[in-house]
């Protein structure tokens, strides 16, 4: 019934929307019909009735999320960062409360405050470590930290998300795994990457292997991450690659 908000991709689900009156369902209705036309004052207007009119349905917690969304949308982060603080405060219990934690992280982010915003996906990572949320909390952080420059925790985060269990969203396994055998590979621990590709792909880890230490020669990406010290990394890195898995790659 309800679409993901993009901050932190709730959904009112299917048992809670049983839930509703005909009334209920009707009144949500509308106002995810604004919000899918991407008409958020309109929306933000329905939920704000929706929770006038039906304050302790089931759906109310999800209403105030998607009502703080839609002030999130219309680019008053400073506000809906407040509004989501309100889904917390108000319904600490309810599934939408670490979609809203989550979501004020990203209203930091917006913000330009990094600092902030770690401490809002700390907290999540650290309230909620088996949800969804605290996946794409790990992923935003690492970004966040190599930002700021505080290269151990970025890499605690990226750690986590190449090598640990969890269930992986938005592709954030693949890129975690990626990231961190780039990382690696910098350091000069071919053995490692060699693990981690194992790990990751055993069957067609020598293919996995040498198309990262490729990418770290060629990628784009890699140059931005790493800068002028990366550069001067690359020609030991393909030498190292070259040394030690020969044999594995022939």
């Amino acid at each position: 019934c309800a679409l993901p908000i993009s901050s932190a991709s709730a959904v009112l689900a299917p048992q809670r929307w049983a839930q509703l009156t005909e009334e209920e369902r009707y009144a949500m209705k509308q106002a995810e019909s604004f919000f899918q036309k991407k008409d958020y004052k309109a929306a933000k207007s329905a939920y704000e009735h929706f929770l006038q009119l039906y304050a302790k349905s089931t759906g109310a917690s999800y209403a105030l999320l998607m009502f703080a969304e839609c002030t999130r949308q219309l680019g008053q982060v400073n506000g809906a960062a407040k509004e989501f603080r309100d889904v917390m405060d108000y319904y600490p219990d309810s599934p939408e409360a670490v979609d809203a934690l989550y979501s004020v992280g990203v209203c930091y982010t917006q913000s330009g405050d990094a600092d902030a915003a770690a401490a809002a996906f700390e907290k999540v990572v650290d309230t909620f470590p088996k949800s969804t949320a605290a996946v794409r909390a790990h992923w935003k952080l690492v970004g966040i930290y190599w930002g700021l420059k505080r290269q151990t925790k970025s890499l605690d985060h990226l750690r986590f998300l190449a090598e640990q269990q969890y269930t992986n969203v938005d592709g954030i396994r693949a890129d975690a795994v990626q990231r961190y055998m780039w990382q690696l590979l910098y350091e000069n621990k071919f053995g490692e990457a060699w693990d981690l590709a194992s790990k990751s792909d055993a069957k067609d880890a020598p293919i996995h292997f040498a198309s990262e230490a490729w990418n770290t020669m060629h990628n784009q990406h890699f140059g931005p991450i790493f800068g002028e010290a990366g550069a001067k990394k690359r020609p030991s890195i393909v030498q190292g690659r070259s040394e030690e898995h020969t044999s594995e790659l022939q």
